[in-house]
This record gives structure tokens, sequence and C-alpha cells, in this order.
């Protein structure tokens, strides 16, 4: 079997998507798959996420043919929240620093 193609995305619940990757758009080439491989993928990035409620979506295929065979998506698989101390407006933390000067 050709290199399978692992993928993620996070959705808001309305279901709008935020953000993702997959291992095609990363380079990551696993190889050719056997009948029985079983393969630990593991995405790491930095949340930024704002405070709120949130949905993990994954997915696996594999380009056969020169098309996308899709083997299995989970759409909304895993719900999960993300809690913090400041309040924030939208969807993400841009690590917003505030400076200021008094003029005379």
């Amino acid at each position: 079997m050709p290199a399978a193609i692992v993928a993620y995305t996070f959705k808001d619940l309305k279901g709008v998507v935020l953000c993702g990757t997959n291992t095609l758009f990363q380079n990551v080439d696993m190889g050719w798959m056997e009948k029985g491989d079983v393969v630990l993928v593991t995405f790491k990035q930095v949340a930024r996420l704002n405070p709120g409620d949130y949905l993990l979506c994954l997915g696996c295929g594999a380009i056969e043919r020169d098309e996308y065979v899709l083997y299995d998506r989970r759409f909304d698989y895993l719900p999960f929240q993300i809690v913090g101390k400041q309040p924030r407006v939208g969807i993400f933390d841009p690590e917003a620093a505030i400076e200021w000067v008094r003029g005379r």
C-alpha cells in the first residue's frame, strides 16, 4: 500500500476549520505500508486557541493511481475545551503585548 497521509483539523462548534495539517503538507513520507502494519503518528504544535469549546477531527488516506483515496475520516472525533485565566476576544491568542509612554 502507498504511504499513508494522516491529517488532523481543529474546528469550532459552528464547524469552522481553524487549523490543521497532514503528513503530505509537512513532507513526511512514511513509506509503503504492509497489511497489518501499526504506525503511531504524533502531531506537535503550540495551541494558541483562546478559551472555548473545540472539536478535533482525524483522517487517513493515500494517493493511489494519482487519486486521493480516503481510508478513514473521524469528524468531530474529540470535543475538548481550552481554559484560561485572562479573557480574550476571538479564537486565537496572538500573545499581544501592550506598551505605552506618557509624554509631557
